[in-house]
């Protein structure tokens, strides 16, 4: 039997190991495109669902046909100028999301920290993300050292949402709550979730060399 390791580490994706170098802005050009002729009212609430769709809307890398399927509870007029979107307007919000997701790039030294914290902890990952931005992550191999990746976009769920860290919490159970850190970049999705379950929280400063310092931080 293997003995036990130090804990559990669950980590945030972007801004705690790797990052957007260029923002496309794609999906906030086409929710200003669909809240067009809303009253002023009107447009925060398509905004928190609109966020809210593109996160939990499945395996589809088609960001328009994720968003149709959802069935969005979106005032009829977007949903009118949703279903009538033409294809060009399509073609270049899925540009967009492309673009950006080839500019994604990894925090320093990311896969040989990994296999080295892995080697002491287990590790988490609990992301928020659409489906798209899962490849950048998955095709280099870095989920190899995790014990479970859990995206929002496939389970339904968006942190701060306690739910979506107890499903973390599933692949830790043996450990108590005062070995098990939740390690991100923003205090009101990561450090919520951690605080409402009494968890530790390290909050990443969301710069290049973080991951290498953490790591140090862990592995003295």
């Amino acid at each position: 039997m293997l003995p036990m390791k130090k804990g559990a580490l669950i980590f945030d994706l972007y801004g705690t190991l790797m990052q957007v170098t260029t923002r496309m802005h794609q999906y906030a050009i086409l929710c200003r495109f669909l809240e067009n002729g809303l009253e002023e009212s009107e447009k925060p609430e398509v905004k928190k669902e609109f966020k809210r769709v593109f996160l939990t809307c499945g395996t589809s890398t088609d960001i328009v046909t994720s968003l149709i399927d959802a069935k969005p509870n979106f005032p009829s007029k977007v949903i009118d100028r949703l279903s009538t979107l033409n294809e060009g307007v399509k073609r270049t919000t899925q540009h967009l999301v492309e673009k950006e997701v080839q500019s994604v790039a990894p925090f320093d030294d990311l896969g040989k920290c990994l296999k080295l914290l892995s080697e002491h902890y287990d590790l988490i990952l609990v992301s928020n993300l659409a489906t798209p931005f899962k490849e950048p992550f998955l095709s280099r191999g870095y989920g190899e050292s995790f014990k479970a990746c859990i995206f929002s976009c496939d389970v339904g769920m968006v942190k701060p949402d306690v739910n979506i860290f107890k499903e973390a919490l599933k692949h830790c159970d043996e450990y108590p709550n005062g070995k098990i850190m939740v390690v991100g970049d923003k205090m009101h999705t990561d450090g919520r979730g951690a605080e409402a379950l009494n968890l530790h929280y390290f909050k990443s400063h969301g710069h290049q060399t973080f991951v290498r310092e953490f790591t140090q931080f862990m592995l003295p």
